[in-house]
């Protein structure tokens, strides 16, 4: 199976746990044989300093698009408009070269509702992981409810990595979603 993994980034030797849990999973995933690459939209601000613009590596056998635009703190609104422009870009190189992928598969809310326009616009499968512990929150912001229903109704699954975060999800958003707990590596 052919996995187009969207994520908020990647680690590096500067930022080490930036886009983690993405990158590990693409590794497990390569791991069992499937092809995985990994289109990175990375949003943070100009004070977290990397290189600028569209980026293409191989790294650990995985493929990596990646889009870094120094925006920050900015409204949600424009965040996502500039994170589904720099989605767009990549999935153009990215499909040129690979080919269209069997799914595509987000990681954090913010991200997948970024990472939904290519189940509009290309009618992919699309499936999101959540992860994110703003969720978990008794009461959440509303931009958190914003982002959640654009990520979620345009999912073709909704995956959680905990039974509360699954809860919090069925409760603030009324969708169902099965959990799937992160991933482990161990070291021998």
């Amino acid at each position: 199976m052919y996995i187009l993994l969207i994520a908020r980034g990647y680690p590096s030797s500067k930022w080490p746990i930036n886009g983690i849990f993405e990158f590990d999973q693409a590794k497990a995933l390569n791991n069992l044989g499937h092809k995985v690459v990994l289109a990175s939209i990375d949003l943070r601000s100009i004070r977290r300093w990397r290189q600028w613009g569209a980026n293409y590596f191989v790294k650990n056998g995985i493929e990596i698009y990646d889009v870094s635009i120094p925006l920050g703190r900015l409204p949600w609104r424009i965040l996502n408009t500039f994170g589904k422009i720099g989605l767009l870009y990549l999935y153009r190189n990215i499909s040129t070269k690979n080919g269209r992928p069997d799914i595509v598969h987000a990681h954090f809310t913010d991200i997948g509702a970024i990472a939904s326009i290519l189940k509009k616009k290309y009618n992919l499968p699309y499936v999101i992981t959540e992860h994110s512990n703003t969720i978990h929150r008794n009461a959440i912001s509303r931009k958190t409810l914003s982002l959640g229903k654009i990520a979620y109704q345009n999912a073709d699954k909704i995956i959680s990595v905990s039974l509360a975060l699954s809860r919090k999800i069925k409760q603030h958003f009324g969708f169902d979603n099965i959990v799937v707990h992160n991933i482990v590596f161990l070291l021998s």
